[in-house]
């Protein structure tokens, strides 16, 4: 992102798809760039994915959106192929985890 006439790299952990030329709104609170923060005006074309693939074989679910972007999530099973066989977290692309109960 260029801001006064110097690029900066901003990292947006919003959980969306974002691409190089994109618009977005920098807040600056106080004068403060330690406080500063993005805001993105998410297309609503590129914030559902077209198509969602799951691979049973490899536990993965992976989000396909237009122009061929994609977001794969890793899935961890416990007691794979038993009747005892649960889905306990689902790990998102960016290395966060979220515990599942009853899958």
């Amino acid at each position: 992102m260029k801001f006064n006439l110097i690029e900066r790299d901003f990292i947006i952990n919003d959980g969306q798809i974002h691409s190089i030329g994109e618009r977005v709104k920098v807040h600056i609170p106080n004068n403060d760039p330690m406080n500063k923060y993005v805001e993105t005006n998410v297309d609503s074309s590129r914030a559902l994915p077209v198509t969602i693939v799951y691979d049973n074989e490899n536990d993965t679910i992976t989000e396909i959106y237009n122009g061929n972007l994609q977001r794969k999530f890793t899935l961890t099973v416990e007691n794979k192929g038993t009747e005892n066989e649960e889905v306990t977290q689902m790990i998102f692309p960016n290395g966060s985890v979220m515990e599942l109960k009853g899958f």
